[in-house]
């Protein structure tokens, strides 16, 4: 392989086909997609002030969810995002979009994988959605924090299976 410069304006003009493959045909590339690529090409860093639903008793919840998380095992790490708080350890296996009055969960497996007994998850495959994975839950009270754990357990194990740690 050679490796040379090139003017990218050069390489667009003229006749050209570009082929866009599935799975990205449902990205949007809006104003605020392009401020989130820029932010993180800035190296702006973000924390939980960041996130104005993550208070009280959200924030009570959310840090008991946190918690658990955390303690799955010592790979676990959290990162916080402008829209949403991942935990990976090395790739997502559940992220955290704060709302006013619930935590939404994106876990990250096939919605046709997780066991959910208590039929709690929502299946997001190919929906828009901050997150990864096809599989949506919401946490809205401490009270669900077993059912939650156990379904986030999933997508922590399967992503430890798959090599991914």
């Amino acid at each position: 392989m050679i490796v040379q410069a090139v003017n990218l304006m050069n390489s667009l003009k003229g006749p050209k086909q570009f082929i866009i493959p599935i799975y990205q045909r449902t990205y949007s590339w809006a104003l605020k997609e392009c401020g989130q690529l820029s932010d993180k090409t800035r190296g702006k860093e973000y924390t939980l002030a960041d996130h104005p639903h993550l208070t009280s008793p959200m924030l009570e919840l959310f840090n008991q969810f946190r918690k658990r998380v955390l303690n799955l095992d010592s790979s676990v790490t959290e990162e916080i995002l402008k829209l949403y708080i991942t935990y990976k350890s090395a790739t997502n296996f559940v992220d955290v979009v704060p709302q006013k009055s619930r935590l939404r969960l994106s876990i990250n497996m096939r919605f046709s994988e997780i066991d959910d007994p208590k039929g709690l998850c929502k299946d997001v495959t190919d929906l828009g959605r901050w997150g990864n994975g096809d599989v949506e839950v919401g946490l809205s009270s401490a009270a669900q924090l077993e059912d939650i754990m156990y379904l986030v357990t999933q997508s922590f194990e399967r992503n430890m299976e798959n090599g991914n740690h």
